[in-house]
């Protein structure tokens, strides 16, 4: 993005004012485009200039009108204003208006809505404070300039966190990393976010089940198989999409080939050769080889399996709906129950057809959605990206900087680490990240965490449970039994059960609170350390490394915990497990799914088969 413009051999001088005609090239790069080939529009602008034809884009773009008219000039060797660049950045990355920040010396003035979209976007905190300044006519430096973009951008994510390629499922979500490695988050009942280790090329997350495209070319899936979707058949292939139940792919010859469920004949594509392909819930269309024409088949009750005339450059097929990209707009077709076929006019260069809603990236990068927006599927990020995926009532996108970005209703966000620890429950996870916020991803109202600092979270079956700095206890998502209803008072450590909570008092003295039945709420007297909450039993960690257990015991013998000092100690639904004191691994109640690592030793109180772990 910098290429050319530093102040001399090896130096960038993040000090000195940025000029009119950097901020020029840097804006027109960091938006993707290529600089213009038409003549200078303004009388102070020279052919030779390497960078006219950067600035010529820039007014194409309507991001700048030039310095004065009659006749038109840019004045390129002025510095530009704070004000100026606000309006620049608002231009070029459709940053979205803001309420009043409250820069005192913004208000009023030419760019104040801009300076505020500004703020709203958390891209500058301002000049100075008490009283809050912008200095809208200060000349914004290189090395502000340079932390600007980067902020609007996300360029700040780390290498752990980029990715090229990102697909959304029914509760899930899975993303190709920069190295070619897949990552999967979200619901994995079914093991749909427990990919394949390997490098890969391409990926697609189906309702249930998740499919890629190994470098060379052959598909794997995995997750959920009833309908033998996750069974794709051998070969080498150059694209792959999930559905409801079904799989296609473009094979080397360019045909598609499907597996699956084929209740409707989503799995019987049409002969001739296609480029692309995208499986919706029951239906699945293509964009034919050459002319770019869509072809569709299968579930046909909305029209939504109607090829389409005309020269596509992108397809994507929903729930009941498809969308795509014609000649630079995005068109839809099919169920428009919620307005989710009512594609918004400008230029698109990439569309994703979900349930009930719709999203595309613009030509600037801005991602727009529309269609039905009750669970907050239309709020789409600011920045700018290059590629979006849409299922049900959530979205993903792929950044420019590669991170990836969620949002909607049961959403199976991805957040943003690091974390100093985290906690797995039945359908979502949390975690503390290193400034103290607690983040929590997956299915329900107990994957929305509060604002605040915490010191510790836990992630139960159907509600979580967490520390506020200030020590206090507070639990959220579902309450039918009270275990939300956290005590007041200080505490140590608290864990969220299925239907009950418990926690340690800063004395050591444990309580539970909810569900009573089988004694769950009787937590023994005495100072414990740690509290761990099961289904139907809890146990804790005493000061002394003792472990002791209550509830229900149950034919598994759920609170017959073995003697000696422990380090840690965790419940499952039926059956505990405790780290000992010397390193030893022991575990009781029913017998775990897997085996623990070698080297450490299981006493199994009972052989029947585990129940799925929480």
């Amino acid at each position: 993005m910098l290429a050319g413009t530093g102040c001399g051999p090896g130096r960038f001088c993040p000090d000195d004012p940025v000029r009119r005609w950097t901020a020029a090239v840097w804006i027109v790069r960091a938006r993707g485009e290529e600089p213009s080939g038409s003549p200078a529009r303004f009388s102070d602008m020279y052919a030779g200039d390497w960078w006219a034809p950067y600035v010529e884009r820039l007014a194409e773009l309507g991001i700048s009108e030039g310095c004065a008219s009659g006749p038109g000039r840019f004045c390129p060797d002025e510095p530009v204003t704070r004000g100026q660049m606000a309006a620049f950045l608002v231009r070029a990355f459709g940053l979205e208006e803001g309420p009043p920040a409250g820069f005192v010396d913004a208000a009023g003035r030419p760019h104040a809505r801009s300076i505020d979209a500004l703020a709203a976007a958390g891209v500058t905190l301002g000049c100075g404070s008490a009283p809050l300044r912008f200095c809208p006519d200060d000349p914004v430096t290189r090395g502000q300039m340079a932390s600007f973009l980067a902020r609007v951008l996300g360029l700040s994510a780390p290498a752990e966190e980029r990715f090229t390629a990102a697909a959304v499922g029914g509760g899930h979500a899975c993303a190709i990393d920069a190295g070619g490695g897949l990552s999967c988050w979200g619901d994995n009942r079914v093991g749909q976010s427990s990919p394949p280790s390997g490098e890969f090329t391409a990926v697609a997350a189906g309702e249930f089940h998740s499919c890629a495209l190994r470098v060379g070319g052959k598909a794997l899936c995995w997750g959920g198989g009833g309908h033998r979707q996750s069974s794709p058949p051998s070969g080498e292939f150059t694209a792959v999409t999930a559905g409801g139940f079904h799989s296609c792919a473009v094979d080397a010859d360019e045909s598609v080939v499907c597996w699956g469920g084929n209740t409707v004949g989503q799995t019987v594509p049409p002969i001739g050769g296609f480029g692309s392909v995208s499986a919706g819930w029951a239906h699945t269309c293509g964009i034919r080889s050459g002319g770019g024409a869509v072809a569709c088949w299968g579930d046909n009750r909305h029209g939504q399996s109607e090829g389409r005339p005309g020269r596509f450059t992108a397809v994507s097929a929903g729930g009941f709906h498809t969308c795509g990209v014609k000649g630079g707009r995005a068109v839809c077709w099919g169920d428009n129950d919620r307005g989710q076929s009512d594609a918004p006019s400008g230029e698109f260069t990439a569309v994703a057809a979900g349930g009930y809603h719709s999203c595309g990236v613009r030509s600037g990068g801005r991602v727009t959605c529309w269609g039905d927006g009750a669970e907050g599927q239309l709020d789409a990020p600011s920045g700018v990206f290059t590629s979006v995926a849409a299922r049900g009532s959530h979205s993903c996108a792929i950044r420019i900087d590669r991170s990836a970005v969620c949002w909607g209703g049961s959403r199976p966000e991805r957040p943003a680490g690091p974390f100093i620890s985290v906690s797995a429950g039945g359908s979502h996870s949390c975690g503390v990240r290193s400034d103290r916020s607690a983040a929590c991803w997956g299915r329900g109202r107990q994957a929305f965490a509060p604002s605040g600092d915490f010191t510790a979270v836990d992630a139960g079956s159907e509600h979580s449970c967490g520390i506020r700095s200030d020590e206090s206890a507070v639990c959220w998502g579902s309450n039918d039994h009270g275990q939300l209803d956290a005590p007041a008072g200080r505490f140590v450590d608290v864990a969220a059960g299925r239907d009950h909570s418990c926690g340690v008092r800063s004395d050591g003295s444990a309580v539970c609170w909810g569900e009573d039945a089988g004694r769950l709420l009787d937590a023994p007297s005495g100072v414990f350390t740690s509290v761990t909450a099961g289904v139907e039993h809890s146990c804790g960690l005493r000061a002394g490394g003792a472990v002791s257990c209550w509830g229900s015991n149950g034919t598994a013998r759920l609170l017959d915990a073995p003697s000696g000092t422990f380090t840690d100690v965790e419940a499952g639904h039926h059956h505990t497990c405790g780290l000992r004191t010397g390193g030893g691994l022991v575990c009781w109640g029913r017998t775990p799914i897997a085996p623990p690592p070698a080297g450490v030793t299981v006493e199994a109180r009972m052989s029947a088969t585990m129940e799925t772990s929480r």
